[in-house]
């Protein structure tokens, strides 16, 4: 392969010897044309951050059978580009220093969050703030009493966690389908638990979805929904880049009638 300038016009180059559009290349590699355009321009200011980029070099480049290690390093050569897979946050900035005198929140109910979003943590679930509270007002027009609601980060952005107490058969249906029938393309598993169980405990979620639930009776599941575009689970909509259809499916991991009838008995006898 004949090196030439820039790593813009390798890619142009082995395209144009390929025979190959760029409308072809978008096609294939499911990289929209402006951005395939911008890289082999060099117009990096054009692009998104270094952690995308990488990824387009790479699927470019096996799309036009070529190898992507010189590619990449001739990338982090014209553009001085961390190697690190992480958002091009800069290693030191000023910012403006920020004094709290008073922090409002409900009285009644008060919810906690803490979020540090940094290249080393997961910034997926900032954006899912509003849509917790959301769902807890909508849930709690059910009639549920709402203790939380949580798109964890161990959930990969894609489940939410509804925590809440019911008065009567068919409102856990009610809110798991409330969930899965949200606006946005995260809710592709969504799971109701009990107050007892800890939110925020991976381990304990899954022993109420391992000991709470009957899958014939517990399970809701719905096939051919919008997905989102980030599922790996989800299948592509020809024509429709990047939209993607996956089925949702809703578990009742709260604790029954029966049982807290039974944890009743035991509280009474233990007086």
């Amino acid at each position: 392969m004949k090196t030439l300038a820039t790593l813009g016009e390798t890619l142009k180059e082995r395209r144009r010897a390929l025979g190959l559009s760029i409308a072809d290349a978008e096609r294939a590699t499911r990289i929209r044309q402006r951005l395939l355009e911008a890289l082999e321009n060099g117009e990096y200011d054009a692009l998104p951050n270094p952690g995308y980029v990488r990824g387009y070099i790479s699927s470019y480049a096996r799309f036009l059978e070529l190898d992507p290690v010189p590619l990449l390093a001739m990338y982090k050569g014209e553009t001085g580009a961390r190697t690190h897979q992480d958002l091009d946050l800069p290693h030191t900035e000023e910012v403006p220093e920020v004094e709290i005198t008073a922090l409002t929140m409900r009285a009644d109910r008060p919810i906690y969050r803490n979020h540090q979003t940094c290249p080393d943590t997961d910034h997926q679930p900032l954006p899912r703030l509003c849509h917790e509270a959301v769902l807890y007002n909508r849930i709690t027009e059910i009639g549920c009493r709402v203790t939380d609601v949580r798109f964890p980060t161990w959930g990969a952005a894609l489940s939410c966690i509804l925590q809440f107490d019911y008065a009567r058969e068919g409102m856990v249906n009610d809110a798991l389908m409330t969930a899965m029938g949200a606006p946005w393309l995260n809710t592709k598993m969504a799971v109701a638990i009990s107050p007892d169980t800890d939110i925020d405990s991976a381990a304990e979620v899954y022993h109420a979805i391992a000991t709470r639930v009957d899958p014939a009776r517990d399970v809701i599941v719905v096939p051919h929904t919008r997905g989102s575009p980030y599922d790996p689970a989800a299948t592509p909509l020809d024509g429709h880049y990047p939209f993607r259809t996956v089925g949702k499916i809703g578990i009742d991991a709260t604790r029954k009638r029966l049982e807290e009838a039974v944890a009743k008995l035991k509280e009474a006898g233990a007086r």
